[in-house]
């Protein structure tokens, strides 16, 4: 493929990615499994472009509007991109072959003011700067405080490889192995004690660890929150909000295969998709799906009989952005007002569910207190038959004081420790 040809794939995945909410790597899949044809070299260069411009996103839209460009267009992100680079806008927009329509008027004038303003970053707001929509500074700023540069900055690197090896049925240090020999280096992840963090990315699928069920991809903060939960063997877990079902097999492990699963979801589609992930553990029989809606009708399950109750709850999923860059825009404050009323009712529900005795755990991946300290406080406030554990406290091995509230919550960051941003308040409800 030709640059402008490379450049026209890169429009077409942009204006998928922005018309509809699917992931961008689920985008770029697609995308590249009806095109064949593409060579690796090309497959590269699109998705290394498609990124660069979704990261550079905040920059990309200011000088359009500066230059009084459209700004919500994919064509003129990668437009306002080539630009930025002093590249012949010209004879990669030509309309030759495989490239991108060539310039009309307006955009050739509009290549010419971008041309003439671009300069060093001194004016820049920050919002700009760090790559946040304006609306969303006040909540990364309140929440983040003197962390607020380091943590946008770490948000928008690229986020690592973590597998979670399954400790039950293999070690860490033998998967490694297994994992070299198929000509994939890997380094044990720092805090988590299943954790292993690849040099670069991997095809798994054919990898004899992997198709024998011994690894996962799992961000390592991910895997620090199934550790929170304190699942022990011959116990009944219910994982309120299971989606894909990685911490479903994360317990399943720390159970040892013995006891009870329940994995919940809106989405039964969802739930049946984690099947062959569990047969791959081996740990499918010990997990039952149950469907939930989403305002609260269907079967119930029976309250108080949960030993250990994760709520994984909707979220903004500002903690994800190094993954899903996208994503940052598509939060508006109404969804983000909507995600937050949708939290509290989860975690009534699933309180319920909880024994006496028993451990509750909510949790987002998400960097707003918004999301995660004022909801706490708000259950802690007004559930006066549930305790607040400290994280430290419960997961004395695994915590730095870094990662702990003042609240006694668990807390990880992209720049502070190199993982997703995972947040998680424990509770106990107390004995009858």
């Amino acid at each position: 493929m030709t640059p402008s040809a490379r450049l026209a794939a890169a429009i077409e995945i942009l204006d998928e990615l922005a018309r509809g909410d699917a992931p961008i790597r689920d985008v770029l899949a697609g995308y590249f499994r009806k095109r064949r044809y593409a060579g690796s070299k090309d497959r590269a260069a699109i998705r290394a472009r498609v990124y660069d411009v979704v990261r550079d996103l905040s920059l990309l839209k200011w000088k359009l509007v500066r230059a009084a460009g459209d700004a919500d267009r994919p064509r003129n992100w990668v437009f306002a991109a080539c630009a930025s680079e002093g590249a012949d806008i010209a004879s990669l927009f030509s309309g030759n072959g495989y490239a991108p329509a060539a310039l009309d008027t307006a955009e050739t004038s509009l290549a010419e003011v971008l041309a003439a303003r671009e300069q060093d970053d001194a004016e820049l707001p920050d919002a700009v700067r760090y790559g946040c929509p304006d609306w969303l500074e006040a909540h990364f700023r309140a929440s983040l405080g003197d962390d607020f540069v380091a943590e946008l900055a770490a948000l928008n690197r690229t986020a690592p490889v973590d597998l979670r090896v399954d400790l039950s049925r293999a070690s860490r240090n033998a998967v490694r192995k297994g994992l070299e020999a198929a000509g994939i280096e890997a380094e044990p992840t720092p805090f988590s004690p299943a954790g292993l963090r690849l040099s670069g990315h991997a095809d798994l699928k054919n990898v004899a660890p992997f198709r024998e069920g011994l690894i996962e991809p799992q961000d390592e903060g991910s895997q620090m929150l199934a550790l929170a939960v304190g699942a022990v063997p011959g116990e009944r877990i219910v994982d309120y909000c299971a989606g894909a079902g990685g911490k479903t097999l994360a317990l399943a492990s720390a159970m040892t295969g013995q006891g009870r699963i329940v994995a919940c979801d809106v989405s039964a589609a969802r739930l049946r998709r984690m099947s062959p992930r569990l047969e791959r553990a081996g740990v499918a029989a010990m997990v039952e799906f149950h469907e939930i809606s989403a305002g609260g009708t269907g079967e119930p399950l029976p309250p108080e009989t949960a030993d250990r109750v994760l709520v994984d709850a909707p979220c903004s999923g500002t903690g994800t952005w190094r993954r899903h860059p996208f994503q940052r825009w598509r939060v508006t404050p109404s969804s983000l007002a909507e995600v937050v009323r949708v939290q509290q009712q989860v975690l009534e529900r699933a309180a319920q569910l909880v024994r006496p005795g028993g451990r509750l755990v909510y949790a987002t991946c998400s960097l707003l207190d918004v999301e995660n300290r004022e909801q706490a406080d708000r259950f802690a406030g007004s559930h006066a038959d549930f305790t607040r554990l400290a994280a430290d406290e419960c997961l004395p091995a695994f915590v730095r004081p870094d990662m702990v509230t003042s609240q006694g919550d668990l807390r990880l960051t992209p720049a502070r420790h190199g993982t997703d941003g995972v947040y998680a308040a424990l509770f106990e409800r107390k004995a009858a």
